[in-house]
């Protein structure tokens, strides 16, 4: 690597080989299957396996821009630091990275629509591929600029893109309508065009200016004007465990909660500032309940972070390799901390969108469903339906952050990679047998067959991996039989809880007592928050 261009580029196709060659091999495969037969339905195909294409998307532009060693909550420059002792130019280090991010972005989305939209019957503008390279360096540029005060990185992301995403609907709202799409495709064309070198020079100045030091600091600076006050005794910890459950709220849990309330702030602004006041709905509300869920799938693998994340996700710092605590209840003072994070985020969800329903008078339509609730299921009924309606996404934004802690407390991204690689391998089959099922009855009628089999596989699973953790973490000390004890049966109650209210709720023509069963045993984690435990392990003794 004698030239400094083929050294930076190592960086991103060398360190990350293996996961842009699934990302590589997942478009390949869904190109073969709309080439050979995408099914009776080819739109839904595309539509479904796109939704994983924008995930790998999104992980492209994350390699590019050093996206797994930023902090977004700091105010300091997200570029990595280790580049700036490099004897090139500040305009090398930000154009170069810049210029692989756009070639590999636009070079995925022409070999996806050309190759899986087009086959399938569904056309794309050109000005769609335009904006993809504006997004890919506008996130760049936001993640690589200094801020002057934290946590300002994530609202001002938030804005951009949704302006870049939505620029049809606000260049409408500034009286810009288009009266044939040629005219649309050629102004967002060029609006895309022009905020390529603009993201490019905004960034360069803040990375020059962070490579000098010149990092703005306000909070710093106002701090240093206000007179010093005499520091007060902080109350001591009842215990290690509250010690370390603080510490895991204070390192993470503030930052999902506050994405959260940025994303719906930002939802709520667009549909204030872009609809009609008679067409905004009361049910955007609902939609807006449907948010904390889908942001915790994506943001749940922080939380196996041991450190500060400065570093990086899969980094296992010394202090916390050599912290006097038990890999047990290092676990175990993250899910408490996921628990309160999962509860605060819910709450100000909740919150949010019962504003929008008081604004946009839905709350009338609340009085409405539980009058039929009431007629259908009865008041009993109707009263534990709801109380599920209300509680249950504690327990499920809850299960999505700690689902997957045990692939961040590994500390190799190659667990991760791999992971991600067999999701889309089971995800792409699943997308594509579902746009088949309504073609072919008989297909159908054997998936249905089949899906007890697989439930009762998975289910064996299951507890073939959480009796071989138990194993492990009784052999090791980790765990007493007592604890083992309370954790099957705190698993079993709570099964068993959820079993019988789906009974009493759910009509008996609507589905059979075994397929409740295998759902709810299969829906309440038990193996993966076992292993957690067996992965920090591996990861503190390596």
């Amino acid at each position: 690597m004698r030239a400094p261009v083929t050294a930076l580029a190592w960086e991103f196709w060398g360190r990350y080989r293996w996961g842009l060659s699934a990302f590589g091999l997942f478009v390949g495969a869904c190109a073969g299957i709309a080439a050979a037969a995408p099914g009776a339905n080819p739109r839904m195909f595309a539509s479904l396996s796109s939704i994983w294409f924008a995930m790998g998307l999104g992980y492209l532009i994350v390699v590019f821009a050093y996206g797994s060693e930023v902090r977004l909550e700091t105010a300091d420059s997200g570029f990595p630091a280790r580049f700036f002792l490099l004897p090139v130019r500040t305009w090398v280090l930000v154009g170069w990275p810049m210029l692989q991010g756009v070639l590999a972005a636009a070079l995925a989305w022409v070999a996806w629509d050309q190759l899986v939209l087009r086959p399938c019957g569904i056309e794309t503008p050109f000005w769609w591929l335009a904006m993809l390279a504006a997004v890919v360096v506008t996130i760049q540029a936001v993640l690589w600029v200094p801020f002057g005060l934290p946590w300002v990185r994530l609202p001002v992301a938030l804005v951009v893109l949704t302006a870049l995403v939505r620029a049809p609907v606000l260049l409408a709202v500034a009286d810009e309508r288009f009266a044939e799409p040629g005219t649309e495709n050629t102004i967002l064309t060029a609006l895309a065009v022009v905020l390529i070198p603009v993201a490019f020079l905004v960034a360069r100045a803040g990375v020059g200016r962070a490579r000098c030091g010149d990092s703005p600091d306000w909070l710093r600076a106002i701090g240093a004007l206000r007179r010093p006050r005499e520091l007060r005794a902080r109350r001591p910890f009842a215990s290690p465990m509250s010690a370390q459950v603080w510490y895991e709220w204070r390192v993470r849990g503030l930052g999902f909660p506050l994405l959260v309330l940025f994303a719906l702030s930002i939802l709520v602004a667009c549909a204030l500032l872009l609809e009609p006041p008679g067409d905004r709905k009361p049910g955007f509300g609902v939609a807006l309940l449907c948010i904390p869920p889908l942001m915790a799938a994506f943001c749940g693998q922080y939380m196996g972070a041991m450190g500060d994340i400065t570093h990086g996700v899969f980094n296992l710092p010394a202090f916390a390799a050599t912290r006097p605590m038990s890999n047990s209840a290092l676990v175990s003072a993250k899910l408490r901390a996921a628990a309160i994070i999962s509860g605060v985020t819910w709450a100000l969800t909740v919150a949010v969108a019962g504003t929008w329903m008081a604004f946009t008078g839905g709350m009338n339509g609340l009085s409405q469903k539980w009058d039929y609730a009431v007629s259908a299921l009865g008041t009993a009924r109707a009263c534990v339906f709801f109380g599920l309606i209300a509680i249950g996404p504690v327990f499920l934004i809850w299960r999505l952050l700690v689902e997957n802690l045990w692939i961040g407390l590994t500390g190799r991204a190659w667990v991760a990679h791999a992971a991600i690689t067999v999701a889309a391998l089971v995800g792409v089959p699943v997308a594509y047998e579902w746009t088949r099922w309504g073609s072919e009855p008989a297909r159908l009628d054997r998936i249905r067959a089949a899906l007890p089999w697989a439930a009762t596989g998975l289910i064996a699973l299951k507890f073939l991996l959480a009796g071989a953790a138990l194993r492990a973490l009784h052999r090791r000390g980790e765990l007493s039989t007592g604890a083992i004890q309370r954790v099957l049966g705190a698993w079993v109650l709570v099964v068993a809880g959820l079993f019988a209210a789906l009974c009493w709720l759910v009509p008996v023509e609507w589905t059979s007592d075994y397929n409740l069963a295998a759902g709810v045993v299969l829906f309440v984690s038990l193996a993966r928050l076992l292993v957690a435990p067996v992965a920090l392990s591996w990861n503190r003794h390596r």
